[in-house]
């Protein structure tokens, strides 16, 4: 929705009559469909039984995965579609997407942790879940000053490392609370600075520092390093997306720019003639250095599949793209199917 919503607004992409606003609504709909009665969206369908039904969990790995759940990333991103479709066409019959829109932005002011975080579900983790409430809200219309945005984005002031990056590490997911990693890494810090340019303006002290430590980290070929896991697959399984260090960081450079306009650009290193942010400076630790010269031959798939060796027997990794630095579980078979042909939010 929200990729259709951008070429329309574009005005120089043309469309297919297949895709007007009759099949819009009917992706509403279908988002509609979704929705719990707590308020929240879940992944593919609405939750239709209860949490005992985890005591019977067969999969002995996976955690949270019996029944459909509300998450706070799939709400949040619910929430942005059914407000951006709102703007631009009416509401269906009953006042029904004002009703689920009310409905998600009460379940997400709910879920706000005391200390201004979400607890995340598809992504690592705490910093994830702030990244889409942050968005989702301010889609629908809630201003910056507002208590839990402003929360929010205080708790990510608190977690910026000294170099200006973010950088959160996986077993946040399994010990339920934040848990920072040794590096600073580009996909948390993107993700950071996306949330806070919907909260402080571009030039805010916070996130021309983390402008300017994602410019210090991208390669002479434009691209960012891989440094480690950035999704996470029913609670016990930590995934590497390959193409987030990429697009991510673009995502956030791009917001910057256009936030700033030409004085961004100039102040924060950036070049037309070369890579977004050719010719700045800053550290590059050897993780960073190592990653980024395999960089060029390890985007070969949609994602890697890594248990966190919560069950099942450790074995040793088989993978040839990076040097191990500790063990893994194999899932599986039919697990790793599902991971190779899933794509999950």
């Amino acid at each position: 929705m929200s990729a259709l919503f951008a070429l329309y607004e574009r005005g120089d992409v043309r469309i297919s009559e297949a895709l007007g606003a009759d099949r819009l609504r009917l992706g509403v709909e279908f988002i509609l469909s979704r929705q719990n009665a707590d308020g929240g969206f879940g992944t593919y369908e609405r939750r239709r039984g209860g949490r005992l039904l985890e005591l019977v969990n067969p999969s002995e790995m996976f955690g949270q995965c019996m029944t459909e759940l509300s998450y706070v990333e799939c709400t949040a991103s619910s929430l942005g579609a059914l407000a951006h479709y709102l703007r631009n066409y009416p509401d269906l019959p009953g006042g029904k997407i004002t009703a689920a829109i009310r409905k998600a932005e009460r379940f997400l002011r709910s879920r706000q942790l005391d200390d201004g975080s979400f607890p995340g579900f598809w992504g690592i983790n705490y910093t994830y879940a702030v990244f889409h409430v942050a968005k989702g809200l301010r889609m629908a219309g809630v201003e910056p000053a507002d208590p839990v945005l402003q929360a929010a984005a205080g708790w990510l002031l608190e977690k910026q490392r000294s170099d200006g990056g973010w950088g959160e590490h996986y077993s946040s997911c399994l010990e339920g609370r934040y848990v920072e990693s040794r590096h600073s890494q580009t996909v948390m810090t993107a993700w950071a600075l996306l949330a806070l340019m919907e909260v402080y303006p571009a030039a805010h002290e916070a996130v021309e520092r983390g402008i300017a430590w994602l410019c210090s980290q991208q390669g002479e070929d434009g691209g960012w390093p891989r440094q480690g896991m950035n999704g996470v697959f029913f609670g016990a399984a930590m995934l590497d997306y390959r193409l987030y260090p990429v697009y991510f960081p673009t995502w956030a450079l791009a917001r910057y720019v256009r936030l700033e306009g030409a004085k961004a650009s100039t102040s924060a290193g950036l070049n037309d003639a070369g890579p977004a942010c050719a010719g700045a400076e800053g550290h590059h630790d050897t993780v960073g250095r190592s990653d980024r010269r395999r960089q060029r031959c390890r985007f070969r798939g949609r994602s890697s599949f890594v248990g966190t060796g919560l069950a099942g027997p450790d074995r040793r990794a088989r993978s040839r793209s990076r040097p191990q630095t500790g063990r893994r579980a194999d899932p599986p078979a039919r697990y790793r199917r599902a991971a190779r042909t899933r794509t999950d939010p």
